[in-house]
């Protein structure tokens, strides 16, 4: 049995304005390049030119779950529902070209391969020891995961793609949902799996940037005036719950899935370990979960109501 990743996504004290290719951008996204690919719904990889009408496609992007800014995360796509690894679970790449009100869900699963510009531990500790977030020196990996990701939409713009919705667990669904909020002119939606930055609950009380980052981050989503997302969250993840997630109920336009009914020791891990999941973050990933969407069409629904 796998261990999900530790600490996820870090914040990112930026304006609109800050997008754009960073210096080394090239560099970085070259690191994991080859791991970034369209799939199937058996983790198959295949080409953008295997997509005949992109113009009809309905793309989603996949985002991984994210480490501490000091380390390079992990990313293979082979193994569906290995969300510790960077995989997306089966009730995402099961929409493989399932059809959405005549267009064909295609499925992309976008790395990085980026640092933050704080690169040795020790550092990057006596940071988020500091009550003043604003010291960070350089860019947060997460900025430069947006600009990857932002970037990667104008790449499949230009080669003709019209219909994108981001997808991610954890670091990767807060930051398919803090995109969403401000291009909602080029992103449609997001689908939102056990959003989080900024670590646990007891990681954040241990480390004060990180509360001071994440509460950054709400004021960011929170001043866009509409935000058609889906949310998936456990009572039970030790990142975020729905309590503090409550910022996002302001939205009459986002749907917000508690998973209370799913019991994490009748859930398991997607290698086909024994024993219960040890945490409600852990459960993205988890057979339960996409068979719970499934029955009730959750995400389905969802992509229809887009359109």
């Amino acid at each position: 049995m796998k261990k999900l990743l530790g600490i996820v996504v870090m914040g990112l004290l930026i304006s609109t304005a800050s997008f754009g290719h960073y210096e080394g951008y090239e560099k970085d996204l070259a690191k994991l390049s080859k791991a970034n690919t369209f799939i199937d719904n058996k983790g198959k990889k295949y080409t953008v030119d295997e997509i005949n009408d992109k113009k009809n496609a309905l793309l989603i992007i996949w985002s991984t779950g994210e480490g501490g800014d000091h380390q390079l995360d992990k990313c293979s796509f082979r193994n569906i529902g290995y969300t510790w690894v960077g995989a997306p679970p089966a009730a995402i790449v099961n929409l493989h070209n399932k059809k959405i009100k005549g267009h064909t869900v295609k499925i992309y699963g976008l790395c990085s391969g980026v640092k933050g510009d704080v690169k040795k531990v020790s550092k990057w500790l006596k940071f988020l020891k500091q009550k003043k977030p604003h010291d960070y020196p350089g860019e947060y990996k997460n900025v430069k995961r947006q600009n990857i990701t932002l970037n990667k939409i104008d790449e499949f713009i230009a080669q003709g793609f019209e219909n994108f919705v981001l997808a991610g667990h954890s670091g990767g669904g807060w930051l398919s949902l803090n995109l969403l909020s401000r291009y909602a002119d080029k992103i449609k939606g997001a689908i939102a799996f056990e959003p989080a930055m900024a670590g646990t609950f007891h990681e954040q009380k241990k480390w004060p940037g990180m509360h001071i980052m994440r509460n950054n981050e709400v004021s960011i989503i929170t001043q866009a005036k509409s935000l058609k997302a889906l949310v998936f969250n456990h009572p039970k993840d030790s990142y975020e719950n729905e309590e503090s997630l409550g910022f996002l109920k302001k939205y009459n336009d986002l749907k917000f899935i508690s998973l209370g009914n799913l019991k994490l020791q009748a859930c398991q891990y997607a290698d086909g370990g024994t024993g219960g999941l040890r945490d409600g973050h852990d459960i993205t990933g988890s057979p339960c979960l996409t068979k719970y969407i499934e029955k009730n069409h959750l995400i389905e629904n969802y992509l229809n109501s887009l359109f």
